[in-house]
């Protein structure tokens, strides 16, 4: 099932309602971290832009079946852009683990202590940071209050084999993106999974997903501007225990149709797709060289359908490492290193790198 989870919040939860360990779904330890992080891209003969970024974040067991967890990021872009920084939205979760049936219950919040009405230059800004051919830390500073109540139950068929089922929904309040201008008002979503883990051997495991969420219609002031389409997403991951290291395969497909939006009194059809459908690929080699160092090595590919939208046909190629230094017990330094590079479908090349270095305490 933990895998399952793993899945299903990834999608579903706001801010990561769950911690791992080695035996539990919810973390009999508590912890707190701090992780400054650093990312830079350039296009070639177009702009470049980088953006830090400060990760704090609190995880709370509450008892044997209960957690809390809290996260927020001050971040700063600078650049060929116009200057955007603040602090982003408060991000809560909270998870009640059930053992008997085996279900999980979740429930995130999102706080709009964000910033929100911004200039028009600085919405510009906002608009390049939400691609997701760059990946960033912070895509957006400041949204409305969401909702998010979501329930996980798990069906061991045997040992070896075990159904998953899960659903949520958002509640996404409005908020102002622009100043002087009307509330923009997201549609609600509801997501929907199912998927299957299989244990191939004692220390081999495959898990599969499929992932259905639908939208709301958004609306800015009491007019409808844009009807999202339903997005479906296919993700598998393998991982394998190699003695005191593993190694792990994750891929994911996602597809969606085309959205509607409004012109006029009319909800049209989109000219070309503002979300292209992706394919991600990410192996991960994860060595313990010592009681008190262990390193992760990554390889991560993206591969996006070519569409008349900015920055479209994209394919990108990513190289990381992450070790993590345990000074004792309780304390230790996660580390990033990446460097990504990629091209559009013009020709143009586009290339980042990415470090930072942390500190996370347990207790």
């Amino acid at each position: 099932m933990r895998r399952f989870v793993i899945f299903f919040l990834a999608v579903c939860s706001i801010g990561g309602v769950l911690a791992q360990d080695e035996t539990h779904i919810i973390s009999r330890q508590g912890s707190v971290s701090i992780m400054p992080m650093y990312q830079q891209w350039s296009l070639k003969d177009q702009f470049d832009f980088s953006e830090f970024n400060t990760s704090l974040s609190l995880y709370l067991p509450a008892g044997k079946e209960w957690s809390v967890s809290l996260r927020g990021l001050p971040a700063s872009v600078v650049g060929d852009v116009t200057h955007l920084s603040g602090y982003t939205d408060t991000q809560v979760g909270v998870s009640y683990h059930g053992e008997e049936p085996d279900i999980v219950y979740t429930l995130g919040v999102n706080l709009p202590t964000g910033k929100k009405e911004l200039t028009q230059q600085e919405f510009e800004t906002s608009i390049l940071l939400s691609n997701s051919v760059f990946g960033l830390q912070v895509p957006n500073f400041g949204q409305g209050l969401n909702i998010t109540p979501g329930i996980v139950y798990a069906v061991p068929l045997n040992e070896e084999v075990v159904l998953g089922f899960g659903a949520s929904y958002q509640y996404k309040g409005s908020y102002r993106t622009l100043a002087n201008y009307d509330d923009y008002d997201p549609g609600d979503e509801v997501v929907l999974t199912g998927g299957v883990d299989l244990r191939l051997e004692e220390a081999t495991t495959l898990s599969t997903d499929i992932v259905v969420t639908t939208y709301g219609t958004d609306k800015l002031g009491a007019d409808e501007v844009l009807a999202p389409s339903t997005k479906v997403a296919a993700n598998a991951l393998f991982n394998k225990g190699l003695g005191a290291d593993e190694l792990s395969f994750f891929a994911q497909f996602v597809l969606k149709g085309s959205s509607k939006f409004a012109v006029g009194n009319l909800m049209v059809d989109e000219v070309d797709r503002i979300e292209p459908n992706r394919f991600d690929l990410r192996g991960r080699y994860t060595a313990r060289l010592g009681d008190q160092l262990q390193a992760g090595f990554f390889i991560d590919l993206r591969l996006y359908q070519s569409t008349e939208v900015s920055f479209a046909g994209k394919n990108v190629i990513g190289l990381g490492l992450e070790p993590v230094f345990a000074i004792s017990n309780s304390l230790s330094l996660p580390c990033s290193v990446k460097y990504q590079t990629g091209e559009l479908a013009d020709g143009t090349t586009l290339s980042s790198i990415l470090g930072g270095i942390g500190v996370r305490i347990k207790f």
